[in-house]
């Protein structure tokens, strides 16, 4: 079993408000949850190189991967849409996501930009650990 699958059973309500800020960085089942792996679409390569660099530069990501070729179909105001997207994952922490998805806001193109955060339960320790060193306030 998943260490997040066992660790969501013990403590279903791992995202809890406090105000207007999102608190991640809680320890679930023995299980520290700081970094997000963050998840967002933008419709060209440029759009996603500019959103990336801007991101890892100001340090709200410790890496952005930019997978081309992605095809997203939705409705928006009314109309079925399948569109041709690039899909950025976004590593950063949860001490950062707030102003990532403010920055992500000023930057993005659409109108309603997709960004989803998922917890990461699990991983490399060095990598996490680089991952939070990158993303932390200088």
């Amino acid at each position: 079993m998943l260490p997040c699958r066992s660790a969501f059973k013990a403590a279903p309500s791992i995202c809890r408000r406090r105000g207007d800020r999102l608190a991640l960085r809680v320890a679930i089942a023995g299980i520290r949850v700081s970094v997000l792996l963050a998840l967002t679409t933008v419709p060209d390569p440029e759009a996603a190189e500019r959103i990336a660099r801007v991101l890892v530069e100001e340090r709200l990501a410790g890496c952005v991967s930019r997978m081309p070729d992605v095809h997203s179909t939705y409705r928006w105001q009314g109309t079925l849409h399948d569109e041709p997207e690039v899909l950025l994952l976004i590593k950063t922490t949860a001490a950062r996501f707030d102003e990532l998805k403010a920055r992500l806001s000023s930057l993005h193109p659409h109108d309603v930009p997709e960004l989803l955060a998922v917890p990461v339960c699990g991983g490399l320790d060095r990598y996490l650990g680089w991952i939070e060193a990158e993303t932390a306030r200088q």
